[in-house]
């Protein structure tokens, strides 16, 4: 698998983990001893503050605190990686860039 299409892949499967744009996401894969390292980059969908303080039970519906979701995602990124390439991935580091509201449902 080529490179660009490697990090192609990774872009995507982060991409879906974090349940962003694919465009947002930046990935950089070395080599470790073998297997891959990988490190995505993107931002993070978040609820307005003003929703959580209304129905702060929206948290856990939603996925969780910020870092728990990283940590999911991080997660769901190294399992999905490795079964996608057929590589060992060795870790998987995710920096969060930024956060993206949620739009919220509106009631008509």
């Amino acid at each position: 698998m080529s490179t660009r299409a490697l990090n192609r892949l990774v872009s995507a499967v982060a991409a879906e983990a974090l349940g962003v744009s694919v465009a947002t996401v930046g990935t950089t894969i070395t080599d470790d001893r073998g297997s891959l390292a990988l490190t995505v980059s993107a931002p993070i969908p978040i609820l307005s503050l003003t929703r959580v303080a209304r129905d702060p039970l929206i948290v856990p519906r939603s996925g969780g605190t910020i870092l728990e979701r990283a940590e999911q995602a991080r997660q769901h990124i190294h399992h999905r990686a490795g079964e996608l390439t057929g590589s060992v991935v060795s870790c998987v580091s995710v920096q969060l860039t930024g956060v993206d509201f949620k739009a919220e449902d509106r009631v008509t």
